[in-house]
């Protein structure tokens, strides 16, 4: 038997150690908004 543990997305959480210490998912998305703020394009 699988069994599959959900983690959250901490929104809102400024402090990595409190990441941590509730077990939540931390996700980098630093490149996706260099590559928004780089492209050229009206919209997005």
């Amino acid at each position: 038997m699988v069994r599959m543990t959900l983690n959250r997305y901490a929104v809102g959480t400024q402090s990595f150690s409190a990441l941590r210490r509730e077990g939540a998912l931390y996700v980098d998305k630093t490149e996706f908004v260099w590559r928004l703020a780089h492209q050229a394009g009206k919209y997005f």
